[in-house]
């Protein structure tokens, strides 16, 4: 039975995870921000100090984190229910495994570097957990937590999630931005923005969407121009927007605009400049 840590040492450890866990998810975030602005070719660095990092990327990083977690504690719970393997190393079906595992390395690592090489931006559905996978083997066969998590199964779980995290919000920011270009859910702007018209009869489709916000200034993405719009306010102003949500994703931009059907939402206002 082993013995309990002294209070002393679990501040120290304490103290060390969040040394290194604060760059972390900073890093995290600032992965999140360069998935989605890059889509539009914005350094959003540009307009944002640390803290805005933090609070802009809270909510989609924790959300992916949350998701992950959940998995991960499913999965667990199913290693420990299994204590036995599944197929023993010394049976037909294990030396048959054993042998054909270069084969199965091989079309892995060749199945998702054809996956990487893809154009399409929704592979980052499924990459973020295929790439960290292997990253998360080498970094597990190299001692990283074996002190730390004695467990290899609670390790395996956690050095997963640590992979998987920093590619999964850059997956989530590019995700995102593909959904406002394609017009599969965005917002949309109601108030009149200077230096731009808003025709009263558009369509959702065709109005301009909202990108973010930084500071005093407004993103905003023009669908018929196929442009970013970067509107600076030097007085507090309110603005209305609108959520919008293609009821049928699959249908492709091209097909009418009269008659789009908008997902129930209420028009919201939002601040744009500081006090």
């Amino acid at each position: 039975m082993t013995e309990p840590l002294p209070q002393s040492a679990i501040k120290e450890r304490i103290s060390t995870y969040l040394y290194f866990g604060s760059p972390y998810f900073a890093a995290v975030g600032i992965l999140y921000l360069w998935g989605y602005w890059s889509t539009f070719d914005i350094n959003i660095l540009e307009y944002l100090n640390l803290t805005d990092i933090l609070k802009s990327t809270a909510y989609p990083i924790a959300s992916a984190f949350i998701f992950s977690i959940i998995g991960g504690v499913f999965t667990r719970v199913t290693l420990i229910s299994n204590t036995q393997p599944l197929i023993q190393r010394d049976s037909k079906a294990g030396k048959f495994l054993r042998r054909s595992m270069p084969y199965i390395a091989t079309l892995y690592f060749l199945g998702t570097f054809l996956l990487l090489m893809l154009a399409s931006v929704w592979k980052w559905a499924a990459l973020p957990t295929l790439l960290s996978f292997p990253i998360a083997v080498f970094i597990d066969n190299r001692g990283f937590l074996h002190k730390t998590i004695p467990d290899e199964r609670t390790r395996t779980v956690v050095l997963l999630l640590l992979t998987s995290l920093p590619l999964l919000a850059y997956g989530q920011g590019r995700l995102k931005a593909e959904g406002i270009l394609v017009g599969e859910t965005f917002q949309y702007v109601l108030s009149p923005i200077e230096g731009t018209e808003i025709v009263p009869t558009s369509t959702p489709l065709q109005r301009l969407r909202v990108l973010g916000h930084a500071g005093d200034f407004i993103f905003l993405f023009d669908p018929e121009k196929r442009a970013v719009v970067i509107s600076g306010f030097k007085e507090p102003k309110a603005l209305t927007i609108k959520q919008f949500k293609r009821t049928n994703p699959t249908e492709k931009i091209a097909s009418k605009l009269a008659g789009e059907t908008v997902a129930p939402a209420k028009a919201a206002t939002i601040p744009v400049a500081k006090p």
